[in-house]
């Protein structure tokens, strides 16, 4: 109850908001393809006029990427399409805490410490690191040379991926193609067997 009663400021590390970009992009990037599996894919179009993202998500479920069907991903509350200023697509390692949790799929994806991101701006693509090193602060995003990238101010939208999972361009199009970790089936341990009763000695 302690905690619901707690109002004071939290400190916070700031994060970086600026209208002028000052690293270097990558390439241009006009829509970003993310493939979680069969049932869930979406993608985000650069809108050059409105200069911002637009999110199309999955119709139906498909076999290959060749059935995909997408449509504008609708807001329920507002009637409007999802955008954001900002893309920012993560790849964080997903481990599993004990067998039973591998066996399900349950993943303990714990965003902290450091990793690779892609970050997506204005049409052009950053090859960033996202750094967090508390729980209670939020993540950063970093150049090569430590030098922090800002994001622009408006609506940032994160999406998490497993560090294995791959990457493809293909011209202004990048797809992101999520890799489930392999999952090691436990041995059944062997079962021990009775020893044989030693007959008594008349």
């Amino acid at each position: 109850m302690g905690a619901l009663l707690e109002n004071s400021k939290q400190h916070l590390r700031p994060t970086f908001f600026n209208s002028a970009f000052h690293l270097i992009p990558t390439q241009p990037i006009s829509r970003i393809y993310t493939n979680y599996s069969k049932f869930s894919y979406n993608y985000w179009e650069y809108d050059a006029v409105q200069k911002k993202y637009l999110r199309y998500s999955d119709v139906n479920d498909t076999v290959d990427e060749q059935g995909q069907v997408y449509a504008p991903h609708i807001d329920v509350l507002t009637g409007e399409q999802l955008s954001a200023e900002n893309v920012v697509v993560l790849l964080i390692p997903h481990l599993f805490k004990n067998a039973f949790d591998r066996a399900d799929q349950l993943f303990d994806i714990q965003l902290v410490g450091t990793g690779s991101a892609f970050a997506f701006i204005d049409g052009q693509m950053y090859k960033v690191f996202w750094r967090r090193d508390q729980l209670d602060q939020p993540l950063q995003l970093f150049d090569k040379n430590n030098n922090p990238l800002s994001l622009k101010p408006g609506e940032t939208y994160y999406q998490v991926l497993n560090s294995e999972s791959t990457t493809k361009l293909n011209g202004l199009n990048i797809s992101f193609n999520f890799v489930i970790p392999p999952r090691v089936l436990t041995p059944t341990p062997t079962e021990p067997k009775p020893s044989a009763t030693p007959r008594k000695h008349k």
